[in-house]
């Protein structure tokens, strides 16, 4: 990753960590969507479970960005983070900065990770 990239990515880290730890749980919006909730209940995971993935993110995990969102304003981020045995694509957004937005949260349907 190039020195810029870095910068930008520890910066967003940093932003939804922040995010996360003044806002709680009630920060993170889920988006409902097939694949997310399929995963979720195969792990068994609760909304603080999810919390508890996202809050310690880090630059290892992380897989592409900051890419621009086609539906909606923001800038995405994603990560593949191995949970449980799995390569799970994690796809988040800050929201006026006291939102979290987990669009994807599910396994990695691609092999090049």
């Amino acid at each position: 990753m190039r020195k810029k990239k870095n910068e930008e990515l520890d910066n967003f880290l940093t932003r939804l960590k922040d995010t996360l730890i003044h806002g709680g749980n009630k920060n993170l919006i889920l988006v409902t969507r097939d694949k997310n909730n399929k995963t979720i209940t195969e792990l068994g995971f609760t909304k603080r479970n999810i919390f508890q993935e996202i809050i310690s993110l880090s630059s290892k995990d992380y897989y592409d960005g900051p890419l621009n969102d086609k539906d909606n304003n923001g800038i995405l981020w994603t990560f593949i983070k191995k949970i449980k045995g799995r390569n799970l694509y994690i796809k988040i957004k800050l929201k006026n900065t006291k939102d979290v937005i987990v669009i994807s949260f599910h396994e990695a349907e691609f092999n090049n990770i």
